[in-house]
């Protein structure tokens, strides 16, 4: 599945351990969930970084604790109809502060780029069907279509569009220009 990060398809080094096989002794390596729970420490005392795949429904106070020791995080969307990666993710930076590397994975299109990118998501890792019929060209597109937005809260990434009510306020706190008396 290609990786889109600031538009772009990018290389990586993750490999995606199929459900149930385990954790690798080595690599940078993206496990299920519910195998990090049962590996418990022994998933960070491995050598390689270690990920994990969350479903779009996870509880994220089973993995809270260790959220410092994630080096990657990807959240699952099933359709793209369904947004509940989303607040996931939204939740993840916001009230579980996780500073690591978060990709949206699965049936993305390019117009919900922006939103991943808002909600704090780093990347998209899209499924390679909808890749193929929405070229790197689109997504590039995507990222650069908005370049103004309303919410305050969801600018906080490099590149991001400027709140139209930041620069509202803005011009507002500038002194009114005077209007020299007539003569």
């Amino acid at each position: 599945m290609p990786l889109i990060k600031n538009g772009a398809v990018q290389v990586h080094d993750w490999v995606f351990v199929p459900k149930g096989a385990g954790l690798p002794s080595d690599g940078n390596a993206v496990v299920d969930f519910f195998t990090v729970i049962e590996a418990g420490e022994a998933a960070f005392r491995r050598d390689g970084g270690i990920g994990v795949a969350l479903p779009n429904d996870a509880d994220l106070g089973l993995i809270a604790a260790r959220l410092g020791r994630i080096d990657l995080i990807t959240i699952d969307f099933p359709g793209f109809a369904d947004g509940r990666g989303f607040s996931l993710a939204r939740e993840l930076r916001h009230v579980y502060r996780y500073e690591g590397e978060l990709w949206a994975s699965g049936h993305l299109i390019p117009d919900q780029y922006i939103f991943t990118r808002q909600c704090g998501f780093d990347a998209v890792h899209v499924d390679e069907v909808y890749f193929t019929r929405q070229s790197e060209a689109d997504w590039r597109q995507a990222a650069a279509s908005l370049n103004l937005r309303y919410q305050l809260s969801h600018g906080d990434y490099e590149g991001a569009p400027q709140s139209i009510l930041a620069l509202r306020k803005a011009a507002r706190s500038k002194p009114a220009p005077t209007i020299p008396a007539a003569g």
